[in-house]
């Protein structure tokens, strides 16, 4: 039996050191990556340059989240998406980016959504003109949820920073404006602010205008935002628990410490590894660079063995989940989930009566209520937050990576969309109508191509009704088209100037390289394989070195 055990261990032994020596850049990229991922603050400022970006990532026609929402209001255009928020006073001939008291750094500047409300048209400020300033819309203020925070512009001012009670540096992910109030949504919270009244009189002086000024700060306040529990437990798709537990959320937010360590440990492992692994090959090939192991080896070689065992099994829940979350793996576990009482999501924010994190909100103008698309479904509620907020069942089918376009064309009629396309809903019936992309060849949601990244909506004249209609559509791949294929009218060219000023910031570079989707120029659909590859071979390797050390445990 001994015998057995030594030919496994020097089976084991050459196979944990080749196999390592093969993944430890990879492994230590991975380290790295995920370090900096879970713990955006330090590079949120930094932006990686386009010379050593690969050039399917240089965006055109307003793709790849460039453009994720718009309004257009007459002439005006007001587009958001990660370069901030582009200005056309010309019907979208030539665009400005807003950019006064606005966030510099791409990551802090991604805008996630945006409100723009006209004010009094009548009214006239004598201390201001818009020709004096074209790149300042007129008369209508913009709030935008960013990354960075909820930033707010008032008529012909700079962007400002708008605060929201305890939620500091938090991402706001939506805001929108109801019957009375403004409402900021971050990913757990709401924050509203009733709506400034803007009497803003023909004859304004100076002091006429600051008074204007005055009278569109916002303070917001939290809103008591609460989940009504649900008839029956809802069913968790396996994908978001493996993301939970890759991200350590599978332990609520104290996981976040949790996984920084694992990280620390990964690139420990594998810059020991290199240690362990040239000082003995130095010494047996270059003769010329031969010496005795200094202490910084006598202090790898033990120090290599405890570490990987005693973050083993974390190692492997990374490893192992990362590799299930691509496909082709994710593909197999794509038709299983899990009852949202189940012991292992006891901590996971899939376990609160939200289901997960907020995307996206609307205001229900005819029923005076709040729809919210989390990552567990969607909930209605009013909009006073004076009740919790219900499940309400959406007959949309919505891709796994939540809903992008939410918006009310007119009362009662809601405008849907996600990666499975654009729907129109009619609230009171139930019934839904798909509106495909131009060129789409099949009717399928779920074998299109239909990735519905943004919409940009324009609203009706008041003479002729009221309400908006989505104009144009955005594509993640290939950006923005009409809605109507027999639309004549065609969209803007997003100019060049704004994506060579918007670089991908260090942490979307290190997202893409983290999936091995960065790769996808040079090996094509090959890409895929990249990270379950590495999660399969990090499970060997934390599986031999296991073996490994209790051998030798044995064998002392």
């Amino acid at each position: 039996m001994s015998f057995i055990f030594r030919v496994i261990f020097r089976g084991s032994k050459a196979l944990h050191k080749y196999l390592g020596l093969l993944l430890v850049l990879y492994l230590l990229a991975m380290g790295l990556s995920g370090l900096l991922l879970n713990n955006p603050g330090p590079i949120s400022s930094l932006s990686v340059p386009w010379a050593i970006t690969p050039d399917n990532y240089q965006p055109h026609n307003w793709n790849r989240m460039y453009l994720r929402t718009g309004t257009i209001i007459g002439k005006e255009w007001f587009l958001a998406g990660k370069p901030g928020v582009a200005y056309s006073p010309d019907g979208g001939r030539s665009f400005t980016m807003l950019e006064q008291g606005f966030p510099a750094p791409p990551y802090r500047r991604d805008t996630l959504g945006l409100l723009a409300r006209p004010l009094n048209h009548d009214a006239e400020d004598t201390t201001a003109k818009p020709e004096d300033n074209p790149t300042i819309p007129p008369m209508v203020e913009l709030l935008a949820a960013t990354r960075s925070g909820l930033y707010h512009q008032p008529p012909r001012q700079p962007w400002r920073l708008v605060e929201l009670p305890g939620a500091r540096g938090e991402a706001v992910v939506d805001v929108i404006a109801t019957g009375r109030d403004v409402v900021a949504f971050t990913r757990r919270g709401a924050y509203r602010s009733p709506l400034p009244a803007h009497d803003i009189r023909p004859e304004a002086t100076h002091a006429g205008a600051a008074q204007a000024e005055a009278s569109t700060t916002y303070t917001f306040e939290s809103a008591d935002l609460t989940a009504a529990p649900a008839d029956q437990p809802r069913r968790v798709p396996w994908f978001r628990i493996l993301h939970d537990m890759h991200n350590g959320e599978i332990i609520g937010p104290a996981g976040k410490w949790p996984l920084d360590l694992v990280a620390l440990a990964l690139l420990f492992l594998g810059l020991s590894a290199l240690v362990i692994w040239y000082v003995p090959w130095r010494n047996r090939w270059l003769k010329r660079w031969r010496r005795r192991p200094g202490r910084f080896f006598t202090f790898c070689w033990p120090w290599h063995l405890k570490v990987g065992v005693y973050a083993m099994i974390f190692l492997v829940i990374l490893g192992v989940s990362g590799a299930l979350l691509r496909p082709p793996l994710l593909i197999a576990l794509a038709p299983y989930s899990l009852n949202q009482d189940h012991p292992l999501l006891t901590l996971s924010p899939r376990s609160d009566d939200f289901g997960g994190n907020i995307q996206k909100a609307l205001y229900l103008s005819a029923s005076d209520q709040l729809l919210l698309a989390t990552q567990g479904g969607f909930f209605q509620g009013p909009a006073d937050f004076s009740r919790p907020f219900a499940p309400r069942r959406v007959p949309v089918p919505i891709h796994g990576m939540g809903v992008t376009v939410l918006e009310e064309v007119e009362p009662g009629l809601i405008l849907v969309g996600s990666f499975m396309g654009m729907y129109l809903w009619e609230e009171a019936s139930g019934q839904t109508q798909r509106l495909p992309r131009p060129g789409l060849q099949g009717g399928n949601p779920y074998m299109s191509n239909d990735l519905l990244s943004g919409v940009v909506m324009e609203k009706i004249p008041p003479q002729a009704g009221t309400g908006q209609w989505p104009r144009f559509r955005v594509d993640y791949h290939d950006g923005m088209m009409p809605t109507d294929p027999r639309d004549y009218r065609q969209p803007p060219r997003m100019p060049a100037e704004v994506g060579r000023h918007t670089p991908m910031s260090l942490w979307h570079w290190l997202f893409e390289l983290h999936n091995g989707r960065i790769f996808e120029k040079w090996l094509g659909i090959g890409y895929m394989l990249i990270v379950p590859i590495g999660g399969i071979g990090l499970l060997l390797l934390s599986l031999t070195g296991l073996y490994d050390w209790l051998y030798r445990r044995r064998k002392n």
